[in-house]
């Protein structure tokens, strides 16, 4: 709820994993040493560029669905991997969306995600 304002400090909804980790790690180190160069031959995609979230938020209105926004470069994660610190953020403006509900309810229990089947091919 706090994506979009910028008085307030937003946090990701959900933990995130290694990988993302890693590159919230990546941010810290380029903007401590600034842009540095490595030598290794082998990188991941991706490397010394800084990565950016983008953060959003629905809630309903009389009139229909407000989206807040917002650009953020993650700085640390929180204890239990939600990144909750920002090095800077850039606030969009938000978009009414009037008499649209364009996103399902969201439940608040903390299940969450996407549940997707797999199988092995034969």
């Amino acid at each position: 709820m706090e994506t979009g304002y910028a008085a307030l400090t937003p946090s990701t909804r959900y933990p995130k994993g290694n990988a993302v980790m890693k590159r919230v790690e990546a941010n810290r180190q380029l903007l401590l040493f600034g842009e540095v160069e490595t030598m290794s031959e082998q990188q991941d995609a991706g490397d010394g560029i800084p990565t950016w979230f983008l953060l959003y938020h629905h809630s309903k209105t009389d009139q229909g669905t407000r989206l807040h926004a917002e650009l953020s470069l993650p700085n640390d994660t929180g204890s239990r991997g939600k990144i909750s610190s920002w090095y800077e953020r850039i606030i969009l403006p938000w978009i009414d969306f009037e008499g649209f509900t364009p996103f399902v309810d969201d439940v608040d229990d903390d299940q969450g995600g996407i549940d997707i089947p797999i199988e092995r091919l034969s």
